[in-house]
């Protein structure tokens, strides 16, 4: 596991972190974690795998994936006042969140170093 992924799911979950307290909805709130998400699918993700079981793994990762994003979605507080919009992550969005990146980080490591 390199340095570049430690700080990447580190990034991600201070961005979510950061959304705890409530924000105006701005192009800034949406770019910096899209910024940060386009870096990691340009870079890591290069071609699938379709021998043997990946296509299933890979199917039950973005199964699962979806669900917790869902999830997060759902529990993300959105209101309107004066005519702007103010976002704010729940806690459960904030717990789901950063459960799956320790999950992520999880797996690199044992796949890196155990498996």
């Amino acid at each position: 596991m390199t340095t570049t992924d430690w700080i990447i799911d580190l990034a991600l979950i201070v961005v979510v972190l950061r959304q705890l307290r409530e924000e105006r909805f701005t192009a800034r709130f949406v770019l910096l974690p899209a910024g940060i998400v386009y870096y990691v699918v340009s870079h890591y993700l290069h071609a699938l795998p379709t021998s043997g079981n990946d296509l299933v793994l890979i199917g039950a990762c973005v199964a699962l994936g979806a669900l917790l994003g869902a999830a997060g979605g759902l529990t993300t507080l959105v209101r309107g006042s004066d005519g702007e919009a103010y976002v704010r992550a729940g806690r459960s969005a904030a717990s789901i969140w950063i459960a799956s990146m320790t999950a992520r980080l999880g797996f690199i490591i044992f796949i890196t170093h155990s498996a």
